[in-house]
């Protein structure tokens, strides 16, 4: 299986689960609005499937444009709105935590994706992306704050704060990396320009820092089920 192969099953399972949390969180009469999650994955796979990012007249700075608006959407909803609140009472706190291990088979996929020539090394392991410590260490973490509660909640902050820095230099790296970025000469990264590996940046990326936002509001307020 290909790498962008790989990625599209990990976004599949993961806006499954998505959609799954939101309809336990909406009240009956609006539980249609879980499917959002599935909708926009729809959205940025045609928009990438049509060439709009990638080829001699694709614009691959709209990569961006979609995972900013991922991120503050997903932001917004789990931060400032009643569903946010809903959604952080009606899963138990290490639900989000064993979330994130998710990002274990994204960076085997990103791995495989650099020898496929679709990534530079610096997006993996094997150069600047330490992410996978995060994904490693979720299932771990979760099983903490589940045996021991508030005793763990120490722990689950620091795997938050750690998640969400490692997170922020990769993304940064992915930006510098893209065509017409200050790195984008030392290597093809190709990756989340089509389909479906703009899946990537358009949901993946932009999900595990609103669960990261998810857990430390349920950390701060004590809103977990």
């Amino acid at each position: 299986m290909s790498a962008p192969s790989r990625l599209a099953v990990v976004a599949v399972v993961m806006v499954a689960l998505v959609c799954a949390a939101l309809a336990r969180a909406l009240p009956p009469g609006r539980r249609a609005l879980a499917a959002a999650p599935l909708a926009w994955l729809a959205l940025a796979g045609a928009v990438a499937a049509s060439g709009a990012f990638a080829g001699d007249g694709g614009k691959p700075q709209l990569v961006g444009a979609f995972a900013i608006t991922a991120t503050v959407s997903g932001l917004v909803v789990v931060l400032r709105t009643e569903l946010g609140r809903a959604l952080a009472r009606a899963l138990p706190l290490w639900a989000p935590i064993a979330a994130q291990s998710f990002r274990v088979p994204v960076e085997l996929a990103l791995a495989q994706a650099h020898e496929e020539r679709l990534v530079n090394v610096a997006r993996t392991f094997h150069g600047w992306n330490y992410d996978v410590v995060t994904g490693a260490s979720a299932p771990i973490v979760a099983i903490a704050v589940w045996r021991f509660g508030a005793r763990a909640r120490g722990l689950a902050i620091a795997h938050a704060l750690v998640g969400i820095a490692l997170l922020v230099v990769i993304v940064g790296t992915a930006v510098a990396l893209l065509p017409g970025g200050p790195m984008a000469a030392e290597q093809r990264n190709v990756l989340v320009l089509s389909f479906p590996g703009v899946w990537l940046a358009a949901f993946l990326a932009p999900l595990a820092g609103v669960i990261h936002a998810l857990s430390l509001r349920q950390l701060a307020g004590r809103e977990a089920a």
